[in-house]
């Protein structure tokens, strides 16, 4: 498991210049061995997951073009909500979930920055992400019991390699 020694080094792993370097693979991004961010919360505190999640909102505050912006208060209210009610989720995870923002898949603001927008693109994230985990799971599987048929099929014999072996075995030569 991926662990940090201070709160600086996990701040500069999961920076917003980070996000497509940590979550171009978007599967690999979801099964990174990191601790969630819940953990992340215990381990130095609502202060820091409420900042460094709040990071991503300006962010978006920022490049959003609009003129009514979220106030930092809002940014910081919506920044601890999503780490509580997502905080099993990986810091990856949210990561993609800014990256996927970014890029036009979920909503989009007219007049300013709601706030509501980015929560409720949130839930059909994870929609997306159950799916997306569902369909990796299944192929994992697929995988797997493809393998297992090849080691079942590896091992088969046919009836009379099967009598020339218990032959060998029990020494007579005897036909069947």
């Amino acid at each position: 498991m991926e662990l940090w020694h201070d709160e600086r080094q996990f701040i500069e792993r999961f920076s917003p210049s980070n996000l497509v370097k940590l979550c171009g693979k978007e599967v690999e991004c979801m099964a990174a061995d990191t601790p969630c961010v819940a953990h992340v919360r215990i381990a130095w505190g609502e202060l820091l997951t409420t900042k460094w999640l709040a990071t991503f909102l300006m962010r978006i505050n920022e490049d959003s073009g609009k003129r009514q912006k979220m106030t930092i208060e809002q940014i910081d209210d919506y920044a601890r909500i999503l780490t509580h009610e997502y905080g099993y989720l990986k810091p990856q995870e949210f990561m993609l979930f800014f990256l996927r923002f970014k890029a036009g898949y979920y909503g989009e603001f007219y007049d300013s920055v709601d706030p509501n927008v980015i929560t409720k693109s949130f839930h059909r994230f994870m929609e997306w992400r159950r799916d997306l985990l569902g369909k990796a799971e299944a192929e994992r599987t697929m995988r797997q019991r493809k393998r297992q048929e090849q080691a079942v099929n590896a091992a088969k014999i046919t009836f009379e390699e099967y009598i020339r072996r218990r032959n060998r075995k029990y020494g007579t030569n005897k036909p069947p």
